[in-house]
């Protein structure tokens, strides 16, 4: 299954299973019970969503503006003294038609023969130094391997908060407690804490598009953990209460475990999110400063 039909098939379970709990909550609270009839569907779903907006996300090429291809390039040359074009697509986001342009208007930019030093043509290369720009090459793959891995994590984790989110609001909406506008008249945290799609859906697209803003996924993750904790653990008298305001609001002891392991589910994957997030500024400064 290509990953464009993974991400159809994964919504057209969410998005049915999302809004028909909205419905029976809403129109037909007495016959809520259907909802646990199917409401499992959407675990294999969510997977199923992570994995298609990955590969994606895969298939999408990494957009970089011009300070970042031309500091990708003097990176590469400082690392092997001297580099060929076709080493130098290896290391960078670059074609080996736009490195070789961008070398011969290095050299040709003046300082003449010690810039002209830096630059070797493909083929006119010794062994020793063929052999440097292998090395070269090698470590710049893994690199560019090392920032598509956590590019691809960081789609998986930020996808899974957001199917996990919604799976906890039509909870809310199920359970009729912790709830609020545009489901009850009076606006509660509840109301803004559907603003958190438009936080994290922003996320997802500009990593989908190959740009690097793990420092934006940190700050989506930390938000998130920070109003999980407080709304769910911080002893204020009226917080949600995993067990109390979750668990035991349910008269099925299956349901009622269901929505713990949505909320559990929420508050790991935005962990994930916040750790690989972390993990992957921490590799890009240490890039940057070699």
């Amino acid at each position: 299954m290509s990953p464009g039909s993974r991400v159809v098939a994964a919504l057209s379970v969410l998005v049915p299973v999302a809004l028909s709990g909205v419905f029976l909550a809403v129109f037909a609270p007495a016959l809520w019970w259907v909802f646990t009839t199917y409401f499992w569907l959407a675990f294999p779903a969510v997977g199923l969503l992570a994995s298609g907006v990955t590969g994606l996300a895969e298939r999408l090429p990494v957009h970089a503006s011009e300070e970042a291809r031309e500091r990708e390039l003097l990176e590469a040359i400082r690392g092997s003294g001297e580099i060929s074009a076709a080493a130098a697509a290896v290391e960078t986001s670059m074609t080996v038609a736009e490195v070789d342009r961008r070398l011969r208007e290095l050299a040709e930019g003046g300082q003449g023969a010690r810039r002209r030093h830096l630059v070797r043509p493909v083929g006119g290369r010794r062994a020793s130094d063929r052999g440097r720009a292998m090395s070269a090459g090698a470590s710049g793959a893994m690199g560019l391997a090392a920032r598509g891995g956590s590019r691809r994590y960081l789609l998986v984790f930020a996808s899974a908060a957001v199917a996990f989110s919604a799976l906890h609001h039509v909870d809310h909406v199920i359970r009729g407690n912790h709830s609020g506008w545009p489901f009850q008249a009076e606006v509660t945290p509840f109301t803004f804490s559907l603003l958190i799609y438009a936080l994290i859906l922003p996320g997802i697209y500009l990593t989908a598009k190959g740009r690097e803003v793990a420092g934006y996924h940190l700050f989506v993750a930390v938000v998130g953990l920070a109003l999980l904790g407080a709304v769910h653990f911080a002893p204020t008298g009226e917080q949600e209460s995993p067990i109390h305001d979750i668990y035991m609001v349910y008269d099925s002891p299956l349901i009622g475990t269901l929505a713990l392991v949505v909320l559990a589910g929420l508050i790991t994957s935005v962990a994930l999110l916040a750790i690989t997030a972390f993990k992957a500024l921490r590799a890009r400064a240490m890039t940057e400063g070699d």
